[in-house]
């Protein structure tokens, strides 16, 4: 039952917003946007901050710091293998753990596992001794990469957000 009430209250949350973004009978047409002219310097360089972060690549020492630091990256996402924690985190990097990347994909057989829904003590268990493992590490969790792709995920919606609350 708690599912299907769920499902209600998201229902009922779309169709409030479908409602409150549609225009009203007598609304003016919209005004479009006003030509913008945009010019870029390229010679002079500004300071700025990364808002993006990177993807893996990293080991203890490839590439080099002084090819890296100055990307500042905000983030580095990674499955503690792909990247070093320490090293991430002394660039100024928070570091995002992928948990999937270390349980494994249907396209790379799970890495001898099974898939999460079919054994979702299992899977808890997983996430529960990756917790304790990295207990006082500042981590953003993933849960898991691009679940809209086979590869990755090929089990149901329905699976998919029964193993991101096991």
């Amino acid at each position: 039952m708690p599912g299907r009430r769920r499902r209600r209250i998201a229902v009922l949350l779309a169709l409030a917003a479908t409602i409150a973004a549609a225009p009203a009978a007598d609304a003016a047409p919209p005004v479009p946007p006003p030509v913008t002219d945009v010019t870029v310097d390229f010679a002079r360089p500004i300071r700025a901050r990364s808002m993006v972060g990177l993807l893996h690549g990293l080991d203890a020492r490839r590439p080099p710091d002084r090819l890296v630091k100055p990307l500042a990256p905000s983030s580095w996402r990674g499955d503690l293998r792909s990247a070093p924690y320490d090293r991430v985190t002394r660039m100024g990097a928070r570091y995002v753990i992928v948990l999937s990347d270390l349980w494994g994909y249907p396209g790379a057989n799970w890495y001898g596992r099974r898939p999460p829904w079919e054994n979702l003590d299992a899977w808890a268990s997983f996430v529960r001794d990756l917790a304790r493992f990295t207990r006082g590490h500042p981590l953003i969790w993933d849960v898991w990469n691009e679940p809209d792709q086979p590869y990755f995920w090929n089990g149901t919606r329905a699976q998919l957000y029964a193993n991101a609350v096991a």
